[in-house]
């Protein structure tokens, strides 16, 4: 993991001459402004997935859906800048808000061309209606988590989702797509590396190539949480992250304007800011950011969610 992802530095803190020898090193200062943002437009996710805590923890937050102003004024400061990705969607299920192809419609029309959006779904409530108004609403990508290709290896993993329903969900997507011959939204499949995702890799992949559709498997991560870890899912033993680029890459807002620490920041433990009355700029470069980054990068992460969160390659 160390040796893919991009380190940063805190270029306020470096001379000129230290500065150059990082950037020759291939570091890169700390951007003022996130390229990546992740949106939770509301709080609710309708699996129960054995490779997510969505179920531990959600009885004791506070629900909610994020108002149209508050969304407004979010996606506006996104829009106005040149931004990699902008997510609409964040520690949820994203279709749960049936208002979700407006929202997605309203930052298409107004951001920067280099800008793409994307969503992650589970695709159970991928109707042709909802796949009609995402295809509508200018998504530039829609990414399916969908783990196993035999029905007992799905439902085993993705809890109380069945396989062969939202497997027509996919397929029919991928057929609307075909039929209006637009690129977008780019269909992709996605799952973690369970050990019975591993046991079966390369069915998995002859699957998808069959009907056309891109698929990654990514290392499974224990989203700092116990229960996760408990299942026993992981195909080898758990280890600590030694590098991470969320915290200086992406900004992570919870349906109330909160911004967390990051994706796997479930409990929300660490809120870095609140939207509704800063921009994102004064937060993503504001005290509580700068202390974060600091004792990640100078501190062994001491003090930091960060300190206990594993993964398996």
């Amino acid at each position: 993991m160390a040796a893919k992802c991009q380190k940063y530095f805190d270029q306020e803190r470096e001379s000129f001459a230290t500065t150059v020898v990082r950037r020759m090193k291939g570091q890169r200062p700390i951007p003022g402004f996130p390229p990546r943002a992740q949106i939770q437009t509301r709080t609710a996710c309708n699996g129960r997935c054995a490779f997510c805590p969505n179920t531990s923890v959600g009885s004791h937050l506070s629900p909610g859906t994020m108002d149209w102003d508050l969304f407004r004024k979010i996606a506006d400061e996104l829009c106005s800048q040149e931004m990699d990705e902008i997510h609409v969607f964040l520690m949820n299920e994203p279709l749960m808000d049936k208002e979700l192809p407006e929202k997605i419609r309203y930052i298409a029309e107004r951001k920067q061309r280099c800008t793409k959006t994307k969503i992650n779904t589970n695709g159970s409530l991928l109707t042709r209606e909802m796949a009609e108004r995402l295809i509508d609403s200018g998504l530039d990508k829609i990414n399916v988590s969908f783990h196993g290709v035999r029905p007992e290896v799905y439902e085993f993993n993705m809890g109380n989702l069945k396989f062969q329903p939202i497997l027509r969900n996919v397929l029919r997507l991928k057929e609307m797509l075909e039929a209006k011959k637009g690129k977008k939204p780019g269909l992709r499949i996605t799952m973690v590396k369970t050990k019975d995702i591993v046991a079966e890799q390369e069915e998995i992949k002859a699957f998808w190539a069959q009907h056309d559709i891109g698929c990654n498997i990514r290392p499974l991560g224990n989203r700092n949480n116990k229960s996760v870890e408990m299942q026993g899912i992981n195909w080898e033993k758990w280890r600590p992250y030694t590098w991470c680029r969320r915290l200086f890459t992406q900004i992570y807002v919870l349906y109330n304007g909160d911004c967390v620490l990051c994706c796997c920041d479930w409990n929300r433990t660490t809120i870095l800011g609140n939207l509704r009355h800063s921009s994102i700029e004064e937060v993503w470069n504001g005290p509580a950011y700068k202390r974060a980054r600091d004792l990640f990068l100078h501190h062994g992460m001491k003090g930091l969610l960060c300190e206990t969160c594993l993964y398996t390659r």
